[in-house]
């Protein structure tokens, strides 16, 4: 093998690792259940700030935080823990 192979099978390489790299759907995904829940509370259009602050995803506004307070735990897939939680959000702010 030349140095020239090797250099093109290393950038291959590196440019299938970058494109699969783990987590990658989940930065654009965030969780979609949660937000499908919501918007069967709320019965209202609503964007990726009903949890994050405007500018970054990565970050949680007060109602996510509250919200990740009342599940207890990260990535639940469960509707109706998600509802029950998004619901005693809802109370506690009548």
């Amino acid at each position: 093998m030349t140095y020239r192979a090797i250099g093109k099978f290393t950038v291959l390489l590196l440019i299938t690792w970058i494109t699969l790299l783990p987590g990658n759907e989940e930065d654009l995904m965030a969780r979609p259940l949660y937000f499908k829940v919501w918007k069967k509370v709320y019965e209202r259009k609503a964007g990726c700030s009903v949890c994050h602050p405007v500018r970054d995803k990565r970050r949680l506004n007060d109602y996510g935080m509250r919200l990740q307070m009342e599940l207890g735990r990260p990535n639940v897939k469960d509707e109706a823990i998600i509802e029950e939680a998004i619901r005693k959000i809802v109370k506690k702010r009548l």
